[in-house]
């Protein structure tokens, strides 16, 4: 027979990378629902977006604006020029008029060409976050991709140890588990320590020839007297 701490020892591997594997998976589902960096670039392409139409509409105005002014010089010059207007201060309103519609003509134009180059900013500023967002969105499908891999992995791992922990909680009695549940709670985890070179392990405390001695015993346990875990002679 061997001590009942050697199946308690057992069951604390098992419990121990179980609770790794927990907080893997935890940390992966955590992973994969941060998608800031996906949304910040989704939100700065919408901006983007609406930057480059406002743009768009405000050069499609002025373009309309050029055409109607010089629709109006083609039909105000056909009019001087057609011999029809005899009046010479019709004439000279008229040709007042044009020079002014050719002045308000080149400053339209002066400001159609800087939102030209307002537009062209504006689109290359837009396929920047375009390409970034494809590059964010291809990492991100990788990286999903890897992290279901490794969560099916640790879930198949997890399957394992359950069933491994179901032959091991045979062999311990209902007193025993409870003491070593209490001690999980209490002792951050690690309920049953090993005794190296006259030590526990945990806590470093020299332990008693007899202690030593008593924890190889097939019949009683023994715990450490300085942190309380129960110890395991391996």
């Amino acid at each position: 027979m061997v001590n009942p701490s050697f199946h308690l020892y057992q069951l604390q591997k098992i419990d121990l990378k179980t609770d790794t594997l927990f907080r893997r998976l935890s940390e992966i589902d955590k992973i994969r629902n941060d998608n800031s960096s996906l949304k910040a670039l989704e939100q700065m392409l919408s901006v983007k977006t609406k930057d480059l139409n406002v743009a768009q509409a405000a050069y499609a105005i002025t373009v309309e604006k050029v055409r109607i002014k010089k629709l109006k010089i083609e039909q105000s010059e056909s009019s001087l020029y057609s011999g029809a207007i005899k009046n010479p201060k019709e004439l000279q309103d008229l040709q007042t008029e044009i020079h002014s519609l050719n002045l308000s003509v080149a400053r339209l134009e002066d400001i159609q060409l800087q939102q030209m180059v307002d537009l062209e900013e504006k689109e290359i500023n837009l396929s920047v976050v375009n390409q970034a967002l494809e590059k964010c969105t291809g990492e991100l499908t990788i990286k999903y991709s890897s992290l279901l891999s490794e969560e099916n992995e640790k879930k198949n791992e997890l399957d394992r140890l359950i069933q491994e922990k179901k032959v091991v909680l045979d062999q311990v009695s209902a007193v025993n588990l409870e003491m070593y549940n209490v001690l999980r709670k209490s002792k951050n985890g690690i309920a049953v320590c090993s005794i190296e070179d006259g030590c526990c392990s945990a806590c470093g405390a020299t332990l008693t020839p007899s202690d030593c001695q008593a924890a190889k015993s097939p019949i009683q346990m023994v715990s450490c007297h300085t942190c309380g875990r129960i110890l395991y002679a391996g």
